[in-house]
């Protein structure tokens, strides 16, 4: 009895070594299909990218030049050029060397992205739902962090040319929730039509913001930003000639500092002061003093206004001091010149340039210039 029972034993439970004998050829192909498929990624990794930013970014351009990837956690890329459109570009080049993006085989959604350089040219149209288009890649993330050491851009907005080289930006999300932006610029330089306007030296953004969802050009606006210009350099002349020369023309040269902070998508904070270098002259015309006056209510401060624009229009000056600051929802320019004839001390009042602390408006075209 118990011999039976023994034999129907043996015959019912399987044995280890045959039953490892089956499931071994098994373990085999399914690492056989693993490495088949890794060594696909690692092979097709360029067609890859260029298929999956073509359906993020359509009607764009992608070149992946010496690609490297050990496919689970890295990917090295010797130059890498996207030219095409984005949500806030409507045309915009970006090329990259010596990228490098590092992420985390754990799933648990960490990333390191950093470059040797990055270089930026096109042209920008931060206007109407752009800014709430999701930022590719970094929205997918819980961390991540951005390093680019050696960055230069050419971009071309509202009809100026800002240019500058060898600038450093960093980006990080390291709790997952507050987003860390800083900016260094060593010399940015605007110019329009090919002249220089302005250059602006040692400047630092930097920028905090909490996160939301997926990762918006407008979440980050919507966040605290500071802006510090250790040194600004206006061409006055250059700048005249934003508007109708014409019309208003101030030659000369000022230079000085400037900082700027916003909070919630609003201004908060403007300080400006600019000394003037080796003097200037202004000049303007009768229509131009009657459209400026022409935006004012009728009284005592626009029949002041009157005799001080009056005053400037063939007006020459040796010293000069430019100072703005932030008062309620206006920028207010303190403008005081001392020439042969006389000081002369003017404000600028900025309107309908700011609403509620947001910029709604060109400030430039308010003034008529």
């Amino acid at each position: 009895m118990n011999k039976a029972r023994s034999v129907r034993r043996r015959e019912t439970v399987p044995d280890g070594r045959a039953h490892r004998r089956r499931t071994g050829p098994v373990w085999a192909l399914l690492v056989f299909i693993a490495a088949a498929l890794a060594l696909f990624s690692a092979a097709n990794l360029p067609v890859l990218w260029v298929r999956g930013i073509g359906l993020l970014l359509p009607e764009s351009r992608v070149e992946v030049v010496g690609l490297s990837t050990d496919v689970i956690s890295m990917v090295a890329v010797k130059r890498l050029l996207f030219a095409g459109k984005m949500p806030a570009g409507p045309s915009l080049e970006i090329t990259g060397s010596d990228v490098f993006i590092a992420y985390d085989p754990w799933l648990r959604r960490d990333i390191f992205v950093g470059a040797g350089s990055v270089a930026v040219e096109g042209r920008i149209q931060p206007h109407g739902d752009a800014v709430w288009q999701a930022i590719p890649l970094l929205g997918l993330f819980r961390r991540f962090r951005v390093a680019l050491p050696e960055a230069s851009f050419r971009v071309l907005w509202n009809g100026c040319l800002f240019s500058c080289d060898e600038s450093s930006l960093a980006g990080e999300c390291a709790s997952g929730e507050d987003i860390l932006v800083s900016c260094d610029l060593h010399c940015m330089r605007v110019s329009r039509a090919g002249d220089l306007v302005a250059i602006l030296e040692e400047v630092k953004l930097s920028g905090r913001s909490k996160r939301k969802g997926a990762i918006t050009l407008s979440s980050l606006l919507a966040g605290s930003v500071e802006a510090g210009v250790g040194r600004v350099e206006l061409d006055m002349e250059a700048l005249s000639g934003l508007g109708k020369r014409e019309k208003f023309l101030a030659t000369g040269k000022f230079a000085g500092s400037a900082n700027a902070a916003m909070d919630g998508g609003r201004l908060k904070r403007v300080d400006v002061e600019l000394f003037s270098e080796g003097g200037g002259s202004v000049t303007m015309s009768g229509d131009f003093i009657k459209g400026y006056l022409g935006r004012m209510a009728a009284g005592p401060q626009r029949e002041s206004m009157e005799i001080v624009l009056e005053s400037l229009r063939d007006y020459t000056f040796n010293r000069g001091v430019i100072r703005a600051e932030l008062i309620d929802d206006r920028i207010v320019a303190h403008v005081e010149l001392d020439g042969a004839s006389g000081p002369r001390d003017l404000y600028v009042n900025f309107i309908d340039f700011l609403k509620g602390g947001r910029i709604v408006s060109n400030p430039l075209l308010v003034t008529g210039r």
